[in-house]
């Protein structure tokens, strides 16, 4: 699970995993408003749970991982979301919040990082996305 913020121009990040009992505060005193410094602190974030935690789910594993903004690409969107390597995520889509499609495969993908992104170049069609653990 995942916890991010910026209060006063000074952005924090909370990663916790309660099955490993471990967790990761970053913090800078730089506002989130620079892109840089997101990105700085989900690097280090992945350093130090690289480094120090086991990263092999023991426990409950997060349904809903934390979703990053959608990026605007040239004829699409690019969906960010937190992972555990090895765990499969189903990435599905919807036009009304009430049916929900899966887009990633019938059984979702296999994480390989702590983020996985998916991409959709299906641009014109207003959709919802959500990120869930295949089950």
């Amino acid at each position: 699970m995942a916890h991010g913020g910026d209060i006063f121009g000074e952005d924090t990040q909370v990663w916790v995993a309660p099955a490993l009992n471990f967790i990761v505060v970053i913090y800078a005193n730089c506002s989130s408003t620079n892109p840089n410094t997101g990105l700085a602190l989900n690097d280090a974030a992945t350093v130090l749970v690289l480094r120090y935690s086991a990263v092999t789910a023991a426990g409950p594993l997060l349904e809903t991982p934390s979703a990053l903004p959608l990026r605007n690409l040239d004829g699409g969107f690019a969906f960010d979301y937190l992972t555990l390597p090895g765990v499969p995520y189903a990435v599905e889509t919807s036009t009304d919040l009430k049916i929900w499609n899966p887009t990633n495969g019938a059984y979702g993908q296999t994480a390989t990082s702590l983020q996985s992104t998916f991409t959709d170049n299906s641009p014109g069609i207003k959709k919802f996305y959500r990120a869930k653990t295949w089950q």
